[in-house]
């Protein structure tokens, strides 16, 4: 990134458990700016399948849900998985897990208006943005060990943003109507800057989820963009999809032409027989007249 630095305002995002609740029907953080009917369900409902497994994989998502006006940007991860990959020495170890000793999968993020992100730019240093989001709530002990449900914020926090030039690359698949790229985790990353930088555009939706888990999952996943470490199994999967439907095809269009060649056949027998009740049609009416 590069060029004049800006400035945007954003909300943190949360979808985690805190030491006592357990996933909630809105969010364990959740921006005021999601007012409208039916935004914080919309939002949720893309959240809720990006934490899908998360436990079963070996590094984070990064997660883009970008429409209706609202952008939400983040990455899940497994709390003691995260603190483990951090630069410091600090002790996090009784924010990781809930009172049951479980591990707590979480969605760590920001949202915003999309329209306070001008076209090709994106939000800098997103990594630390996020690190921030952490610290200030859930290592916060008033607000990890209380037993709300919900921590609503009306007051946001400036991010500096700046221009990004690099476009979505990789090797690609498109299978069950989404492009697949390929998954690593600096590709990851700068895929997810080079989505982020398109979502000023609030006229086009973007819905992105990395290190995906599960072929058949992808079938039925709400995103568009995906990466997955399964691109060539995918490639194989589609391959063979498009193989039994062109076979499917041809067996139609055989069938097809069958039918048409018996329903010719049918159509000569009964012109051949209304011909031959024409002629002798015809020899009557002459032994009549004669």
């Amino acid at each position: 990134m590069g060029g004049f630095k800006k400035h945007m305002e954003v909300f943190p995002l949360i979808y985690s458990r805190s030491h006592y609740m357990d996933y909630s029907q809105s969010f364990y953080v959740c921006p005021e700016i999601f007012n409208e009917p039916g935004v914080i369900e919309n939002v949720r409902k893309y959240i809720v399948d990006s934490i899908s497994y998360a436990n079963m994989l070996d590094d984070m998502r990064r997660v883009i849900v970008s429409e209706n006006g609202y952008t939400s940007a983040g990455i899940v991860i497994d709390l003691k998985r995260y603190v483990s990959s951090l630069p410091t020495q600090d002790d996090y170890s009784k924010y990781v897990c809930d009172a049951k000793g479980r591990n707590i999968v979480a969605f760590l993020g920001v949202s915003f208006f999309s329209e306070s992100l001008k076209r090709g730019d994106a939000i800098e240093n997103f990594d630390e943005v996020i690190f921030n989001v952490f610290k200030d709530y859930i290592v916060n002990s008033d607000r990890w060990f209380s037993k709300d449900n919900n921590h609503y914020i009306s007051t946001g926090v400036n991010v500096r943003t700046g221009q990004y030039h690099e476009k979505l690359f990789g090797n690609k698949v498109v299978c069950c109507g989404k492009s697949i790229y390929e998954c690593s985790h600096e590709a990851d990353k700068s895929l997810f800057y080079a989505v982020m930088s398109r979502c000023g555009d609030v006229n086009h939706g973007y819905l992105f989820c990395s290190n995906y888990y599960g072929i058949e999952a992808i079938n039925h996943s709400p995103f568009r963009i995906i990466t997955s470490k399964h691109v060539k199994k995918i490639l194989r999967f589609n391959e063979e999809i498009d193989s039994e439907q062109s076979k499917a095809g041809t067996e139609l269009f055989k069938g097809i032409k069958e039918k048409i060649v018996s329903q010719k056949k049918k159509i000569v027998r009964v012109i051949i027989i209304l011909s031959i009740l024409i002629v002798i049609t015809f020899v009557i009416l002459l032994i009549k007249i004669y």
